[in-house]
This record gives structure tokens, C-alpha cells and sequence, in this order.
């Protein structure tokens, strides 16, 4: 796993939520067993979107307008920015709503 992805675990609060997501390919992942161990973090592995009868939901929500995905993402940054926008996150700053993390180096 990148360094960055070692951070954002490190980042989380005491009882917290890390989903892991996306696909890390076949090779097996180093992870440091400490820090998520210590915060007592539950993990997630989601593995599909929910199929068809979501899929179509989603679409038909977007195409009427109803869910305004454009509004979703409002911030999207490399992953050595990490740490400053979870620390926004951590102090209830409320113009971070959804963050893309580029993970790989530049």
C-alpha cells in the first residue's frame, strides 16, 4: 500500500471507519498493524455497487435532476494533501462534502 494510504489510516479517529476502497490488484498489501489496531478501526471491503436494481435507481435519480451528483465531489487532491483535508474534516469544516484522493505519486 502507498505511503499515503498508510497515512489516511493513521489519520482516523479513535473508533473510526476506513473503507477500503477501489481495486489494489493481486500482489498482497503491506499494512502496519499497529495503527488501526490501536484505534480499534472497523474496515470495510465493499465489492460491488449494489448491482442492477441499484444501478438503475442511481441513474434514473440522476437523469431526473434528484440527485445532483455534480455537488458530490467537492474537492479533489493529490493523496500528499491527505492529512490537511482530513484535519479540515476533523474540525467540522462544512465545504468539504466529498474528496477524490489521487494515490498515486505524481
Amino acid at each position: 500500500m502507498a505511503a499515503c494510504g498508510i497515512a489516511a489510516i493513521a489519520l482516523r479517529r479513535p473508533l473510526g471507519s476506513f473503507v477500503w476502497q477501489g481495486n489494489y490488484g493481486e500482489a498482497p498489501i503491506a499494512l502496519h498493524f499497529l495503527p488501526p489496531h490501536v484505534r480499534r478501526l472497523r474496515m470495510f471491503f465493499p465489492c460491488h455497487d449494489g448491482l442492477q436494481p441499484r444501478r438503475r435507481a442511481i441513474l434514473r435519480n440522476v437523469a431526473s435532476g434528484a440527485l445532483r451528483w455534480d455537488r458530490t465531489i467537492t474537492h479533489r487532491i493529490a493523496c500528499a494533501e491527505a492529512p490537511a483535508i482530513y484535519r479540515r474534516i476533523h474540525r467540522g469544516n462544512l465545504d468539504v462534502l466529498g474528496v477524490v484522493i489521487g494515490w498515486t505519486k505524481d
